[in-house]
């Protein structure tokens, strides 16, 4: 003889949340959540995506100085000239147009942490016939995914996410290369590399805040800023050093950055130069011969670059 129990169907999550235990209004909020990105957002966990410039938002190169295995949007050296910036792609973003056979990769800072952990790598691209290829240099090896999902999302954008087990092993690059490469011309945007085994939510941040992480490795002061301004010397120096101006960049740079000038004009004559002493922090700008006109200044531009 058999017996036939039913049952009606409970809801876990309010189960859960009538038991009588110590989770606190943070533990009640994980329970509650619907995803991941979710939970992260509720109990504060901090910056989850180790890519800078991923959303393709800041390129402060102009076009006009990309080269070859240079840098094109901010944080990402190409093998081609001829990548640009496109809105006009899907959804409003910032994307990355590559040519045909175009690839791109990203060094990533301080990835000793990183040495015998599994990450997830995603990125969106535009369908061009060819699937991308994600792959990592860690030192001299290259680590390829373990596995990796092709979702199709509309107008002809699909989602690559790839897993990867980084080796057990000291990185003598001191940095870890990520690459993104495609057999035909595409565009790619919201690339993002997090620990773990599932590829998460896009990170969005700030532009502000985007541009300051890539202002660490590059910095464009701009056109017609004062480079030079002679108010009767500094107290306390002799020499050129009376006659420096200094300034500070926006945030501590990576390493002493190499500094390009540009001088667009003045008032200091054309008998004297400009030359640089820069610090993680500071740029100072000299003539390079004294003494100097008291109302003598220089106006341009300048870049400052510490990449790794």
């Amino acid at each position: 003889m058999s017996v036939t129990i039913t049952k009606s169907a409970i809801n876990i999550r309010e189960k859960l949340s009538e038991l009588d235990k110590p989770s606190g209004i943070a533990g009640e909020a994980v329970l509650r959540a619907d995803s991941v990105q979710e939970i992260r957002s509720q109990i504060g966990a901090g910056r989850k995506n180790l890519i800078i410039n991923g959303g393709m938002d800041v390129w402060q190169r102009p076009s006009s100085v990309y080269t070859s295995h240079g840098y094109n949007a901010d944080r990402w050296v190409s093998n081609q000239t001829d990548m640009s910036k496109s809105t006009s792609v899907y959804g409003g973003y910032s994307w990355m147009l590559l040519p045909t056979n175009g690839y791109v990769h990203q060094r990533i800072e301080g990835n000793e942490t990183l040495r015998n952990k599994t990450v997830a790598v995603s990125f969106l691209f535009r369908d061009a016939g060819a699937a991308p290829y994600a792959y990592f240099y860690y030192s001299t090896v290259q680590v390829n995914p373990e596995h990796s999902t092709i979702t199709d999302l509309s107008g002809g954008i699909k989602k690559y996410q790839a897993v990867f087990t980084l080796p057990d092993s000291t990185n003598t690059d001191g940095y870890l290369k990520l690459y993104l490469q495609a057999a035909g011309a595409t565009a790619i945007t919201h690339v993002q590399l997090e620990e773990g085994s599932v590829a998460t939510d896009f990170e969005h941040r700030s532009y502000g805040e985007e541009l300051a992480l890539c202002q660490r490795y590059f910095y464009n002061a701009g056109n017609d800023c004062i480079l030079f301004a002679n108010a009767n010397g500094n107290a306390g120096y002799s020499g050129r050093e009376r006659y420096q101006s200094t300034q500070a960049f926006p945030t501590v740079m990576r390493a002493a950055p190499t500094i390009v000038l540009s001088v667009n004009g003045g008032s200091g004559g054309s008998a004297f130069t400009l030359s640089t002493q820069a610090s993680p922090s500071t740029l100072n700008v000299r003539p390079s011969v004294d003494p100097v006109p008291v109302s003598a200044y220089w106006y341009g531009s300048f870049t400052a670059e510490a990449e790794l």
